[in-house]
């Protein structure tokens, strides 16, 4: 499976639609990344405003890591709104927890969403109605796992930066993309902290492992045929993780996408995004030609 192209750069011209969806690669303001201000993909908003100019969608929908909205003070947050409102859009950003959606995990993400200038659109912020799950309730019942599809990298410093380790009646710390950063399965012992950024193993290494990749796309909730998509590539085991922590949980990509399905969007001349159903914590942003109830 090979993407179209291997640069979004190379693309002349996008093709017709009326939503777009872009998550660029997060790792300059990750907070499990390296935290590269001058990295390139920093800015790969700026494609997304090119496709914006040149497709002039409805909407469209625009996910990242939170680390975006607070490293470098902010500035690539700043940025990515002030050039899709130039590209023409009206744009609101807020903040959704996977937990809030039946996911077993703690995912906090940055969503932004924008509609055209030219409309006048209602739009109601997804709100989670659960509590979400534990990880008992996903993984409970799974079998030890092949140890081909775990990753088995020693624990450095890094690693032990924070703690890694959930219990079975907790959610799970996020999925990240980087295998060697995936959490511990919590049969493995607890980890102890002996200062501020340093935690330390409780029992011999070889007691302790990370989820395996198959676990994590359990915590992801991606449905059972994507599941089984993944299980079949011929990827690397660093690949497979990478592509399913990449991922976006499925019940908050499909309140996602509700929200948008269910927005009242009429043709105006006086062009305005009102939103509603927004939880002052969690709302990020507002055009100014919008507003927020």
């Amino acid at each position: 499976m090979k993407p179209l192209v291997e640069r979004v750069e190379k693309i002349r011209r996008f093709p017709e639609c009326d939503v777009i969806l872009a998550g660029p690669p997060c790792q300059g303001y990750s907070f499990f990344g390296k935290r590269d201000e001058g990295d390139s993909r920093n800015r790969l908003y700026l494609q997304v405003a090119r496709a914006l100019r040149q497709v002039e969608p409805l909407c469209f929908v625009f996910e990242n890591v939170l680390g975006m909205v607070h490293l470098y003070r902010g500035k690539f947050f700043r940025r990515a709104i002030r050039a899709f409102e130039r590209a023409g859009y009206n744009v609101v950003a807020y903040k959704l927890n996977a937990l809030n959606f039946g996911v077993a995990q703690e995912r906090k993400r940055l969503i932004m969403v924008g509609f055209r200038k030219d409309l006048y659109v209602e739009y109601k912020v997804p709100r989670g109605t659960s509590r979400g799950k534990k990880i008992k309730d996903v993984l409970g019942k799974m079998p030890e796992p092949d140890r081909r599809d775990v990753c088995w990298s020693p624990f450095n410093a890094f690693y032990l930066s924070r703690n890694r380790r959930r219990g079975w009646n907790e959610p799970s710390l996020a999925i990240p993309a980087w295998d060697r950063h995936v959490p511990l399965h919590p049969s493995s012992p607890p980890l102890k902290m002996v200062r501020y950024g340093k935690w330390v193993l409780t029992a011999p290494e070889s007691e302790y492992r990370r989820f395996s990749y198959i676990e994590c796309i359990r915590l992801q909730a991606l449905p059972k045929e994507i599941e089984q998509a993944i299980i079949s590539l011929d990827y690397s085991l660093k690949r497979k993780y990478k592509l399913v922590g990449d991922a976006v949980p499925t019940p908050m990509a499909k309140a996602i996408a509700n929200s948008i399905l269910r927005a009242k969007v009429e043709e105006s001349s006086k062009g305005r995004l009102k939103v509603l159903n927004a939880d002052a914590t969690d709302l990020l942003y507002c055009s100014s030609d919008s507003g927020a109830e």
